[in-house]
């Protein structure tokens, strides 16, 4: 349990030694480490406390809890004192069943921590790519190593001198890696799409009418009105338990059983439900902010000046370094100023530029050698 914990402070906690993500793509990883410690805590009430108690004959007092959790319980839809127009029945779904009634089989309470599980995986399954495929370039750049430096000039002067060397190395070979980037951010919102679909799914198609539900809970009359969650995740149900008697008839035992858990699922699936959605419309957003930035290079220059204003005395250097950057090598620099104090990234910039000047004086003698000779 100790290690389950400390695996979900890794997931939630966002301080890295490099950021190497946006905040959208951060929320999907804090989804992860919610939905895996909302797991935790069921599986908990499942293994360590009592998940269902049914009150029935005492001949089968031993077994009927373990036979309802396992085979189901159901509740009647048709048989609520809204639905009945008026005060027929202690809990909502809970009365005799007629040959011309339908039955609501509730069964999913089951699985419920083991699909939070593999909902957290789904969600930070594409940071996994992410990390793997960006293979610490971030860090290698970023000023966490400056930072270790700070104090002995000469060796914060050459660590910048081999990070510029090693960014101008890999110009023109960074696009690939920045599309990694960018399937993620796909991946992220194709899973939080599906995940809302099949959320819904999971709980009957409740969470998509709870909305119209609410609504006309509020104009009912308070004492025959039902809770619009109370069909979804209903807290008391009915269980039906066949055996054979003494003389080989069949027996049938009809019990009435209490889920306590479902005390936390109505509450916790609208919410997660409710984020889903709002997720995927920044997942949306994020995407189209990195189509803008792919196919507009001055809505990239116009970025790194306002995300870097304080370190860009001279605007001047960002437009010469931005003419010499595709879209691949725009998204590196961008998030290696992301890591550096604002005065590293100014220093950066400033030799960034003397390398591009280097480069093209060097251009030009070997031209002007060339047409000489």
């Amino acid at each position: 349990m100790q290690n389950l914990v400390s695996g979900v402070k890794n997931i939630l906690s966002y301080k890295r030694k490099a950021r190497i993500d946006n905040l959208v793509f951060a929320l999907h990883k804090v989804t992860a480490g919610v939905l895996l410690l909302l797991s935790i805590i069921v599986s908990s009430g499942i293994y360590v406390a009592k998940p269902i108690s049914c009150i029935s004959d005492k001949t089968v007092d031993r077994v009927i809890d373990a036979y309802c959790w396992i085979h189901s319980t159901y509740t009647i839809p048709n048989k609520t004192n809204s639905a009945l127009n008026e005060i027929q029945v202690a809990h909502p779904g809970v009365a005799p069943l007629d040959a011309d009634d339908e039955i609501r089989v509730h069964k999913y309470y089951q699985w419920v921590c083991f699909v939070l599980f593999f909902q957290a995986a789904a969600f930070i399954f594409p940071r996994v790519i992410w990390k793997r495929l960006e293979r610490n370039r971030i860090y290698t750049l970023s000023s966490i190593g400056f930072e270790e430096m700070a104090k002995n000039e000469e060796a914060l002067s050459k660590r910048r001198k081999q990070c510029v060397d090693y960014f101008h190395q890999c110009l023109g070979t960074n696009d690939s890696w920045a599309l990694t980037y960018a399937v993620c951010e796909v991946l992220n919102f194709i899973n939080v799409v599906i995940q809302i679909d099949l959320t819904d799914r999971f709980v009957g198609r409740a969470l998509s009418k709870y909305g119209l539900s609410l609504m006309q809970f509020s104009s009912q009359n308070p004492l025959m009105r039902d809770d619009p969650m109370a069909a979804a995740f209903p807290t008391v149900t009915k269980c039906m338990f066949h055996m054979v008697g003494p003389t080989g008839n069949l027996v049938n035992f009809d019990s009435l059983c209490v889920l306590p858990l479902n005390i936390y699922n109505e509450k916790f699936y609208p919410l997660l439900w409710v984020w889903f959605i709002f997720l995927a419309v920044l997942s949306g957003l994020a995407i189209l902010y990195r189509i803008f930035t792919f196919l507009l290079p001055e809505v990239r220059h116009e970025l790194l000046k306002r995300k870097f204003y304080m370190a860009t005395a001279e605007i001047r250097n960002l437009g010469r370094v931005n003419l010499k950057l595709d879209y691949g090598d725009w998204f590196l620099l961008y998030q290696i100023g992301k890591n550096m104090r604002p005065s590293a990234f100014c220093e950066f910039l400033d030799d960034l530029v003397n390398r591009f000047s280097d480069e093209r004086d060097l251009t030009s003698k070997a031209a002007a050698k060339e047409k000489y000779l």
